[in-house]
């Protein structure tokens, strides 16, 4: 039973510690933090459910992050409770720029790509010149998402560079199936 205690106690330190590193990677903005209480488990959506809503704050379409990263935005809200739609979620699109190039593009959840953890890059400028390992940062662009949140890597460029379909294989930063503590933005 002690050694039962004890885990607890060790589990509630790490979320906590979790909970204070997402403050302090995003001290500049309003933050509702959260657990993550449930997640859907289907072929069709990546979604979760925390434990914060509009009692505290929360409305549709704020951004959720991590400290690592984007995790997605609230899709659904109780006065308790919320769901979080993700950014691999194949209806979920981000306005991202390139990092190395500043240059604009399309970040998309894909049906095929969400459970090895990936999403596709699209539209990506004709002349932009993009590279392995290059970083993908919200670009403020729409209302949805603040400028300047991780979004993920590129880690595989298909087509070539003149290929009016080229697009990128992305790393997110964030591997959504790993977290039990996120942030909302509010305000």
């Amino acid at each position: 039973l002690q050694l039962l205690e004890s885990q607890k106690i060790l589990d509630e330190n790490t979320t906590l510690k979790g909970m204070l590193n997402i403050q302090k990677e995003y001290q500049h903005f309003e933050l509702a933090m959260g657990n993550i209480i449930y997640r859907e488990h289907d072929n069709w959506t990546q979604t979760f459910t925390i434990d914060i809503g509009k009692n505290d704050g929360i409305e549709l379409n704020d951004p959720v992050v991590h400290e690592d990263g984007l995790v997605g935005y609230i899709s659904n809200v109780t006065d308790t409770t919320a769901v979080v739609t993700t950014i691999l979620d194949s209806s979920a699109s981000v306005s991202v720029n390139i990092s190395t190039i500043n240059e604009p593009a399309v970040v998309n959840g894909d049906l095929e790509l969400k459970s090895k953890n990936k999403l596709k890059l699209t539209y990506i400028p004709l002349d932009t010149e993009i590279a392995v390992s290059d970083m993908l940062y919200t670009s403020g662009i729409g209302l949805m998402y603040p400028s300047s949140i991780p979004v993920g890597r590129i880690i595989e460029i298909i087509n070539n560079k003149n290929d009016v379909n080229r697009y990128a294989l992305i790393e997110p930063c964030v591997n959504v199936s790993k977290i039990s503590e996120v942030a909302v933005i509010i305000n």
